[in-house]
Parts: structure tokens; sequence; C-alpha cells
């Protein structure tokens, strides 16, 4: 969602300059004030808006380039007006805060992760207060080009302020090196007149929570109404799924406050949970009066997975659905079905563009797992003023010290400022996780010499992501190795030999498995169950495997080498997945649990009397889903054809979410 530009936002943002505040309903905004604007598009990115949290002012203080005393004026223009902090992680400039005051940008603040310090952008506010206290360089542009006419050095330090050359603010800018960057523009307006928006009113938060409660009290009453539906009016058992995170607790809050019936079920991971979460957790507990169960996944497990998967990276997340959802599948399938319960989830509509598409209640594709969103339409900052000022309860203290959100201490969705953090308060997770780091970025880097500025960046988050790592390294100035050089070198990845060669024919792919249960007969029957395809052709004789199904060669011996060849290349790589599975399974029955039919026992292996050939299984499937994917696709086909499937998919999942709106029997999906 952080690439998803502000004007494309699923929620909108009003401001009342009348009221100095904040609504995301606009017809209740016009109930209240006659003068209402639309600044979704103000924020740079939209990732929703919060408010200003303990660890802001502390980035605000600590970001250079300006004198004390105007140091000071911010803080205290912060404290004093409402203010919306907008936060967005970029995989470059890392993290980025925008401080909204008054319903004008006072300033931009960005995390540079070389430098390990935050740089100050002012926005229009912001260079406004810099002009007239003569407290920063000037740049006279040109109002309607971006070239640079003449510079004024008046004192030694970075910050810019661009003007017209009357003297209208007209953006900002800081210098990179030799250059000026300008980094904001906007149309150009007198300082005195910006400034005005000073002299409002000031909204206090709890005037604000107020001023929208009845946007919130409309959240809660859905909410109510989800729950009687689901367990009273049709039976079923409810199942919160408790990170500890803002957004499950808010919809814990909810779920008590609505008379659920709901179990709730936190799972707890070794050395990747911060320190006292599981403590919170019974704490929170404790106050609403629930009961909570708590299912542990030991380090035992998560070494095996590490040893077979690798290090979890961006484009390889493996961690969220073994770890944690298979846990949670494991224990409603045994102690309730899957048909009979609701299960809640703290997601918002906001957060990811998949999110976004995706209705407030559904199926869940793998698992057909009826699923609601409780906090589907909240924003983040009426949430967080509803568990100030309604729920009365204490966040987590990753929040205080400056995380976004509550995971594990290496999540490599945080941002390097994030995983810093986490380095410097919970040493003890982070050293456990490191040989497995260290695997990756030896992998990545040339020069040996460099491997301390790639650590700094940690750019083993973008491991798969060759684009982004190439960016992140030519910045910071490391040497890395070709992709294919690293998946070589990086014993632990599936592909490891791909060899790709097109021709009018056929797509030929070579490639190496890691074959730990030597099955052909078991592959032939789960080809012939899961794919509803009739092996044309089988010969086994010295170790070796040869097949035919419909126009594809498979050929494989015991050492796990693999040629396959064909003109479809989706069955293709379905084959090779299912390869995969039989020969390799690390039996982390993610599709066993996924499964409708129970046909699955481990390792992979299909029930044919039960088997009815959904081919959920193969979808489901983990290490298929990441490595054969997001790897083996991008060696097999151009980035043209690449785009194109990404396309194809993107549409089968819209169609996919188009047929369960109109087929599904549940009237909640309608109403």
């Amino acid at each position: 969602m952080s690439s998803l530009p502000s004007s494309e936002s699923p929620i909108r943002l009003y401001y009342s300059p009348d009221l100095n505040a904040y609504f995301f309903k606009y017809s209740h905004a016009r109930k209240l004030s006659t003068h209402v604007e639309d600044v979704t598009t103000r924020f740079r990115y939209w990732t929703d808006p919060r408010p200003l949290m303990p660890s802001d002012l502390k980035f605000l203080r600590e970001a250079h380039n300006l004198p004390l005393d105007i140091r000071q004026a911010f803080t205290s223009i912060v404290k004093s007006c409402t203010t919306i902090v907008n936060v967005n992680n970029d995989s470059v400039l890392d993290l980025v805060l925008e401080f909204m005051c008054n319903g004008e940008i006072l300033c931009t603040v960005n995390y540079d992760m070389f430098t390990e310090s935050f740089t100050l952008v002012p926005g229009k506010l912001g260079a406004s207060i810099l002009l007239k206290e003569n407290c920063c360089n000037v740049v006279i542009t040109d109002e309607h080009a971006s070239k640079i006419l003449e510079v004024r050095e008046k004192i030694e330090h970075n910050l810019y302020v661009a003007v017209t050359p009357d003297g209208r603010t007209c953006g900002s800018g800081i210098r990179r090196g030799k250059k000026i960057v300008i980094a904001r523009k906007w149309i150009p307006d007198y300082p005195e007149k910006v400034l005005q928006v000073l002299s409002r009113r000031r909204t206090t938060y709890r005037e604000l929570y107020e001023l929208n409660r009845e946007y919130i009290e409309e959240r809660i009453a859905k909410t109510r109404r989800v729950v009687e539906y689901f367990e009273k009016r049709h039976g079923r058992k409810g199942i919160l799924s408790f990170s500890g995170g803002k957004d499950s607790l808010l919809a814990l809050h909810l779920l008590v406050e609505a008379g659920t019936n709901s179990d709730i079920v936190h799972v707890a991971i070794e050395n990747g949970d911060p320190p006292h979460l599981t403590d919170y957790v019974h704490d929170i507990a404790r106050r609403l009066g629930v009961n909570i169960e708590i299912l542990e996944t030991r380090w035992s497990k998560i070494e095996r997975y590490l040893r077979e998967l690798g290090m979890p990276t961006r484009g390889n997340r493996w961690c969220t659905p073994l770890l944690k959802f298979t846990t949670m599948l494991r224990y409603i399938k045994h102690r309730y079905g899957l048909s009979s319960i609701v299960s809640y989830v703290g997601s918002r509509k906001s957060e990811t563009l998949k999110r976004s598409i995706r209705p407030a209640t559904y199926i869940d594709s793998e698992a057909g797992l009826l699923t609601h969103a409780v906090c589907y339409k909240f924003p983040k900052l009426l949430e967080y003023l509803y568990l100030w000022y309604q729920a009365k309860l204490p966040l987590f203290r990753d929040y205080m010290i400056g995380m976004e959100r509550v995971s594990c201490v290496i999540c490599p969705f945080k941002s390097c400022y994030e995983l810093r953090l986490g380095e410097q308060h919970y040493p003890d997770q982070f050293n456990t996780w490191r040989p497995y780091i260290d695997e990756i970025v030896r992998a990545l880097v040339k020069n040996h010499a460099q491997l301390e500025r790639a650590y700094r960046v940690h750019l083993w988050r973008f491991y798969l992501l060759h684009r982004e790592t190439r960016t992140i390294a030519n910045i910071a100035h490391v040497d890395v190795n070709r992709p294919r050089e690293v998946q070589r070198r990086a014993s632990w990845i599936l592909a490891s030999t791909v060899v790709r060669r097109e021709n009018r024919d056929a797509h030929v792919v070579r490639l190496r498995l890691p074959v730990r249960f030597w099955r052909p007969h078991s592959l032939v029957m789960n080809i012939e169950k899961v794919m509803r395809e009739h092996v044309e052709k089988l010969e086994e004789r010295n170790n070796m495997l040869s097949l035919r199904v419909s126009g594809t060669d498979i050929v494989l011996d015991r050492s796990g080498e693999v040629k396959i060849a064909g003109k479809d290349l989706e069955k293709l790589i379905s084959l090779l997945k299912l390869c995969y599975m039989t020969l390799s399974c690390i039996e982390c029955e993610h599709c066993m649990y996924n499964c409708p039919r129970d046909a699955i026992s481990m390792p992979f292996t299909i029930d044919a009397t039960r088997c009815e050939g959904c081919g959920r299984c193969v979808d489901s499937c983990v290490p298929c889903r990441y490595l054969m994917d997001m790897l083996l696709y991008s060696e097999l086909t151009s980035i043209r054809e690449a785009k194109a499937r990404i396309e194809k998919i993107r549409e089968k999942y819209k169609e996919i979410l188009l047929q369960m709106r109109r087929q599904s029997n549940i009237e909640w999906l309608q109403t």
C-alpha cells in the first residue's frame, strides 16, 4: 500500500478549517461544518494518518539542519496544534513521517539508513516559518520550471526554501552532495497567508474523537450486527486471532462490547515475538475478562524451516503462513471443525491493495474459512483514539519506542529504523537469527570488506527483489552478485541450477530439487488426482523416472536432477510444483489443514478415495508459492510474459471475489 498514490486511496480524509478537525465521512462532516476540504491527496502516499506519538517528537528533535530555536519552535507547534502524522515505509528512503498541522504540512522527516540520522524537509507551513525567521538558504526559481536561476547562501546548513522572483514560497529542498534537490513543490503562496493556519483554534484529540463519534458508533453497530448474525442466529463459534497489536486489540474490544462468545487465540513465536508480549496478552485478557489460548511455535520447528527455506525475506515470507496460520488451522480443525466457526481478524481495508479489494466478510481462498475483518473501515487515526478514550487500553510498548506495528523482531517488512530499534531493545532475539542473515548477506555481497555496510542497511530484506537490492546497494556503495550467482551460492534456495531455453516447440527447464522421499508411484497418483491429467507414459529404471503428461515430458532421478519440457507453461509449472511437493515435502502440514476433504497425509500423499481434485493443496503449498512462483517464473519467462501473468492473476483474483459475492448464500455479503 505504501506505493499506492493517495489519489487511489480506499478511504478519504476530509478537513474542516472552521473546526480545525478531520473527518472520514463527508456527509457527517457537512453536518458540523459548511466548509469541508478533501485533503487525502495532500499526503505523499496514503498509509492512513495517526495521532502524534511520543517517539514522533524524538524524530523531530533529532532531525538535523535546524538551529536550536527553530527546532523548539517546530516542536511547540506540533504540541499546540492538532497534528496528524502520516507514516510511509519506502524501500530506499526507508522511513517517512509527514507532520500535518491545522490542515497544512509542517514538514517531512526521512530516516537516512546510511547515516543513521533524520533529514527534515519543510512543507509549505515549515518553509514559511523558516523564511520568516530567516533561517534557511533561499533558492530563486522560475515559477513555471524546476531550473534553479540563482542561489544565495545565507547561513551554513543544507535546508533550502524555493521562492518565486516576487518572494512567494513554491517549494523546499535539501543539498545532496554538490546538488540541490527540490524535494517538494506546491502552488506559490506568500508566507503570511500560509502562517494564518497557526492562528486557528486548537482542537484536542479528545475533541477530534467526539466530533467523529457518530462514525465510530456506526462501526460499533456493524460489529454488533455481525456477532448477532453469525453467532446467535447461525450458531457459529467465533475465533479471534489476537497478536497483541493495535488492530487485534481494537477487534477484541469491539467483539467484547458486542457480546461475542469467541475464543481468543494467541500464537507465540519463540525468539520471534518481542519479550513480554505474552505477558501483555494475558494482561489484556484479564482486563477484558476473556479467556485466551496460547499456542506456541517452538524454535526447533523454526530452525527446521530455516534450514529448508532460508531466512524469511520480502518475496519469501513463508513465516506467517507456516508459523501462525497453520498453527491456528490445526487448533480450529481439531477442536471445532472449519465449517462451524467464523474467524475474526483485525485487518483493515486501507492497509494493503489486496485487502482494499476484498470485502469485509469473505471466504478464505485457501482454507475455505468464513472470515470477517472486524476493523475493516476503521482509519488508523480513529483506531488510536478509540483505544485511548473509549476502550482505555494500553498499547504494547513497541508503539511507544517508535515501531509502527507489533511483529517479529526480525520481520523483513520492518523499516531499517525499526530493525535498528529491535537490535537495541531485543539483542538476544536478533543474535538467534544472525547465522541465517549472515548466509544471505555473504551470498549477496561480492567484496567482504563491504559486509558491514550491507548489514547496516539490512540488505538481506530484499534478497529476492533484485531491482530493490541493486538500488539500495548502489546508494550504499555495495557491490552485489548477479541474481543467479546469489542463488547458486545460497545452497538452500530451490532454483540453484536453472537453465532456460525456449524454442518454437517447447519450454525446456533443467533444475535440481532437494529429494527427501523417492516415491515415483506417489508422484503419478498425485498428478492424476490433483491435475485430473492422465499419465500417458511411465518408465522407471536405474533410479530414473520418465513420464509424459498431456504433451509435457518429465525426466528426474534420485539425485534431484529434473528436466521438464512442454508447450503449456502454466501446466509445466503446476507439474513442477507437484514434483517438489511429492519428492521434497518439508512436512509443514499447511496443505493438509487447508484440504477440505482431509485427503492429505504427510509427507505429501493423496488419499485417492477422498480427493476431489480441487487443487487447493498446490495453491496453498507455501514453499511452492514463493520459490516456484517468484523465483522460477522470473527465470522461465521474459519480463513481458511475467507482467502478463501478473495481470492475469489479478484479473482471476477479481473474478473469484465477484463470484464469491454472487454465489454466496450468506446474507451478510449482500448487506
